[in-house]
């Protein structure tokens, strides 16, 4: 029995208990699941008074062993009162898709404060999916303390088993023929998570756990799943036959585009279709389908035209650390096309539904590994590294003027992936709804900003570009005789909030912009001395240039930016190396000109850690400098994506950290969640696609997530509960 101690810990909730166990025999698999916990507090009552289990009833059955309360020297039967229901919540719903799922609801009683609850339940049943094979990703730690872990595996077969780091090794032994891997710990170290962690890292201890031999197995098993139309089909014939005499790239090129704009997003995902693909037959008369749907499709209109296509499996969020993992059908959520296109590998995914322009012009996926679904399959493939579609940003000052006004002219190019970004946005964006956002963005930065003209938006889908101008006046631009010049759009980068951490530290990535600042400058012996520095860092590298030049109007200053990532992630030993190469950038990127009646000059505006004569205060200084840039600049929700880096936090914020879910009624509360969060690139998730994530039972309640899927690649995670 557990241990239950007379005198409660403080908090809520107070676990004693979490014991799982999986046994595999043939085709038969039954989960088993032992909860022990004290609701100490009013509070805790409120949160953990009901027990919700989550199921599919394609395939699984779920069984109450015990539901007991024990109050004092008492145990209580709660089952006989609890109210028990079955729900179908969608929890995916907002992520269009459908998968089935059932959530078995038991409604507890006459629970107070103090009261034990130890509730056991099993789940039966084989998924079909794995056609007899079994993978697991056992989880031995957990995000809030409890006094005894415990995970048992029983199979009728050897597995491999690798551990992740901080995963404590299990007792193997045979137990009546069965293999036996069990993991038994008392009070483990509680879980916790660092703010900006990348989106393949979790410091959760955890062990491996599979019968495929390779990935060449997994390659099979998913053959039979996703495995694309044969040529010959008569409604994907008629659906081709505009196309045939095309030249090959324009074939394929019209394909994709029809299965990106023609069949909207929406999976139904139910038993066996969370894996296995609808026939292509079937997703043109539905006009829907979900990404393994869609690559199906494309590879099946490919292969009818004559062109090499399979489908291949990938995961966004772990990228190249699929090298890593154990080979398991798990591995992977997202499925793409793969074709040989002129002689040339390409791979497509169908689901970017804003992404334009010849194939040649179009950015390589950022994915980094893919397993090609099919029995010549024998390993991963290494994806071509993404393409450096820098966003370039060109800004022109007239201010000769030096007692009047000032014009300022914008011009922003985005390529590739932030093209795709900035045509999804603008549809539902007026220009004059645009033209106030970034108004109000230059507000801070230039005292007496008004605008000029509306934004004007100019797409050039053939080359995936997508160009945005701005026109602006600034009222008396010299009015305090100095005026800062930033290369802000090049700035945003930031450092975290605490130097000192244990985990990685996520960057944007692939992340390229060029800023070039034009000022026409009043007449005069401006005294600048030219700069050409490069800074390197743990993380980015970036050079500056700045000078004056003469020109028959008069003098003109230039600066130039050009900064780039050159990783999704630092280490831990990194982190102070890379706040000190922002440092030195800030110092050199930030110029404040200054317009004396005898001898106009340029200083540099940011904190100098070598005047200051401490590093430690200069580098206090100029993060507090960025953090409050990115917090005063910060984009509007929904608008262009113009932001710094947003406010650091000290400690996971409701809905970043499975230990703290926020608490979701509707699709309309993982909505508005989502727009207040933002991207480590400085774009809004208002705009980010949103897929469906993982459900884990965590210390007695079901926690959801979702992914929030950015174009510059980075990956977040909001996790919630249903309330």
């Amino acid at each position: 029995d557990v241990p239950i101690p007379a005198k409660a810990n403080g908090s809520p909730v107070e676990r004693f208990l979490i014991d799982a166990q999986m046994h595999v025999q043939g085709g038969e698999r039954v989960r088993f699941q032992r909860l022990v916990k004290r609701l100490n507090t009013p509070d805790g009552v409120g949160m953990a008074g009901e027990i919700m289990v989550e199921y599919d009833p394609e395939y699984e059955a779920v069984t109450f062993h015990r539901v007991q309360i024990r109050r004092g020297d008492r145990i209580l039967d709660a089952a006989k009162k609890a109210d028990l229901r079955v729900l179908q919540r969608e929890s995916s719903l907002e992520q269009r898709l459908l998968d089935g799922r059932l959530q078995a609801m038991v409604i507890l009683q006459d629970v107070r404060p103090g009261d034990v609850i130890d509730v056991a339940w099993s789940i039966s049943g084989d998924p079909p999916q794995l056609a007899g094979h079994f993978a697991q990703v056992v989880n031995l730690g957990s995000e809030r303390d409890v006094q005894r872990l415990r995970y048992i595996v029983t199979a009728d077969r050897a597995l491999q088993l690798r551990l992740r780091p901080g995963a404590p090794a299990p007792e193997e032994r045979l137990v009546d023929g069965l293999h036996q891997y069990r993991w038994d710990r008392h009070a483990p170290p509680a879980v916790t998570w660092e703010p900006d962690v990348p989106s393949w890292f979790n410091p959760a201890p955890a062990a491996e756990l599979t019968d495929f031999e390779s990935w060449s197995a997994v390659a099979k098993w998913a053959d039979a799943l996703v495995q694309p139309e044969a040529p010959g089909s008569p409604e994907i014939a008629q659906l081709v036959a505009p196309w045939r005499n095309l030249p090959e790239a324009e074939r394929a090129q019209a394909a994709l585009r029809f299965v990106r704009e023609e069949i909207r997003y929406l999976g139904l995902e139910n038993g066996i279709h969370g894996h296995r693909a609808h026939r292509p037959a079937q997703v043109l008369e539905r006009r829907f389908g979900d990404c393994k749907d869609k690559a199906v499709l494309l590879a099946s209109l490919l292969r009818e035209m004559g062109i090499e296509s399979d489908v291949a499996l990938v995961n966004p969020e772990r990228r190249d650390k699929l090298d890593e993992r154990l080979p398991s059908p798990y591995a992977f959520d997202h499925a793409i096309a793969r074709a040989v296109i002129g002689g040339k590998e390409r791979w497509l995914d169908a689901t970017i539904t804003s992404q334009r322009g010849a194939l040649d012009a179009l950015p390589v996926v950022p994915y980094a590994r893919a397993l090609v679904a099919g029995p010549a399959t024998q390993g991963l493939a290494k994806l071509p590294p993404p393409r450096d579609d820098a966003t370039l940003v060109e800004e022109v000052f007239h201010a000769r003027d030096s007692q009047g006004d000032a014009s300022f002219t914008v011009e922003t190019t985005y390529r590739g992936g932030g093209a795709d970004q900035e045509r999804s946005m603008w549809p539902g964006n007026t220009p004059a709804e645009a033209g106030r956002q970034f108004l109000s963005y230059y507000t801070g930065r230039h005292t007496g900003i008004e605008l000029a003209a509306a934004p004007a938006f100019r797409d050039e889908p053939e080359q995936d570009r997508f160009h945005v101008t701005e026109s602006y006046k600034i009222q008396r631009f010299w009015r305090s005789h100095v005026h800062d010049i930033s290369s802000d759009q090049a700035l945003q980068l930031s450092p975290p909030r605490r130097l000192e951490r244990t985990q990685p530290y996520a960057l944007p990535y692939p992340w390229h912009v060029i800023q070039r600042t034009r000022v026409e400058l009043p007449g005069g012996d401006w005294k600048i001395e030219p700069v050409d520095r490069e800074v390197k860092a743990p993380g980015f590298v970036a050079r500056v240039k700045l000078k004056t030049v003469t020109e028959k109007d008069g003098p003109v200053f230039l600066l130039e930016t050009d900064a780039r990532t050159t990783g999704d992630s630092i280490a831990p030993d990194e982190v102070a190396r890379f706040a000190e190469g922002l440092l030195e950038l800030h110092n050199v990127a930030n110029r404040t000109l200054y317009l004396g009646s005898a001898a106009p000059v340029a200083g540099a505006s940011a904190v100098s850690g070598a005047a200051a004569g401490s590093w430690a205060l200069a580098l206090a200084g100029v993060m507090l400098a960025i953090l409050f840039l990115a917090n005063r600049f910060g984009g509007v929700g929904g608008g262009p994506a113009r932001a710094k880096q947003f406010f650091r936090r000290t400690v996971p914020a409701l809905g970043e950290s499975p230990a703290t879910p926020l608490a979701a009624r509707t699709p309309e509360d993982l909505k508005t969640a989502a727009r207040a969060r933002r991207c480590v690139c400085g774009r809004s998730h208002a705009v980010t696609v949103l897929r469906a994530g993982q459900s884990s039972l965590l210390a007695g309640q079901t926690v959801h997530s979702v992914r929030l899927e950015c174009y510059c690649g980075q990956i977040a995670v909001l996790y919630f509960v249903e309330s």
